[in-house]
């Protein structure tokens, strides 16, 4: 019996086997587009944050009234559409972004645990870097944004970091946010 099956025309065994390529290769295909959508839904927040750092200072030379400066700092948090829902001169009672390793810890209603905020500067204060670690996960790291002006007698510095993150929940009006720690 198995000698008359491997007799069959060369065209037959062909159409067969083509045949049956493409009807696994279907069902392979819809398996694969289906796990990777599962996987997708799984991990897709379902709301995203933007954080910003913000630092700037602003010195003149002395002149007839004396030296004049200037000093701002901060971080914000904001919903996808830019409405502020956190913002804090010094969060901690420390500006957020004054040395290499700046840390904060911060609780809130938008999602569970503790949310691992960053913000790297140099010596002289300028940022350098700055993320978001969600509850041990990835990070989620900035974008740098940074203008030193000479204007005459003056200079002035403003550096800003800020990006995006995902919570897994939902934050909007009335959120809360508790910082759990401070590690300059």
């Amino acid at each position: 019996m198995l000698a008359q099956e491997n007799h069959r025309p060369p065209s037959l065994l062909f159409k067969t086997s083509r045949k049956h390529f493409f009807i696994t290769m279907l069902f392979n295909t819809l398996l694969l587009t289906g796990i990777m959508a599962m996987v997708g839904n799984a991990q897709k927040p379902t709301k995203n944050l933007n954080f910003i750092y913000s630092r700037g200072n602003f010195a003149t030379v002395s002149g007839g009234t004396g030296n004049e400066f200037g000093h701002d700092t901060g971080l914000t948090i904001t919903d996808s559409e830019g409405k502020e829902l956190y913002s804090e001169s010094y969060p901690g009672g420390a500006s957020p972004c004054a040395n290499p390793n700046m840390e904060l810890k911060i609780k809130s209603s938008c999602w569970e645990g503790e949310f691992t905020f960053n913000c790297a500067a140099s010596a002289f204060g300028k940022i350098e870097g700055c993320d978001v670690v969600p509850n041990g996960g990835d990070s989620w790291p900035g974008k740098v944004d940074s203008s030193t002006e000479f204007i005459g007698i003056a200079i002035s510095q403003t550096d800003v970091c800020g990006g995006g993150f995902p919570t897994g929940g939902e934050c909007g009006e009335g959120a809360t946010f508790d910082i759990a720690s401070h590690n300059p």
